[in-house]
């Protein structure tokens, strides 16, 4: 049985920290995609369902981390993805609380140790609220929601 790898968009306005980084989740069986353009994460994290978003507390193209991030939880597809900022801001107390506020499930202050982030990571994902058994997560297409809707109105009818 084969395991998807776990998808992570990084974003941010660094594109060799960006590089380094995927190179290294990518050695470990993740699947990375990175950007320095926020909207491009924000469209991500719509389409290709992650499970956990990496960003930057800086500008990353139009807008900062915090304003992704609440963007993130103000959408119902998006808002259980968890989201970890690695940042210079994160070690300024202020900006800490600002992403954590908007959502940010932790703040790594740069520079960081991969294995250190790695293992946020992980346990992040464990932390991630799961959909119960048989009900659809924010995330499901029209087709899944018809689908799950005619297996539910076959079995109360049978």
């Amino acid at each position: 049985m084969t395991t998807e790898p776990q998808r992570i968009p990084m974003s941010d306005d660094e594109p060799d920290l960006c590089r380094a980084t995927q190179l290294f989740f990518d050695g470990v069986g993740f699947e990375t995609r990175t950007t320095t353009d926020a909207l491009e994460t924000l469209a991500l994290a719509q389409s290709w369902e992650p499970h956990l978003i990496i960003t930057d507390l800086y500008k990353v193209d139009q807008m900062d981390g915090v304003e992704m991030i609440e963007q993130l939880k103000a959408d119902d597809r998006t808002r259980g993805i968890p989201v970890i900022v690695v940042s210079a801001g994160g070690a300024n107390p202020q900006r800490r609380e600002q992403a954590l506020a908007a959502g940010a499930c932790l703040v790594i202050a740069k520079p960081f140790d991969p294995q250190e982030l790695l293992q946020t990571a992980k346990e992040a994902r464990a932390r991630a609220p799961r959909p119960r058994a048989g009900a659809l997560d924010a995330r499901a297409t029209p087709a899944q929601v018809t689908a799950r809707m005619a297996t539910t109105e076959s079995s109360a009818s049978g």
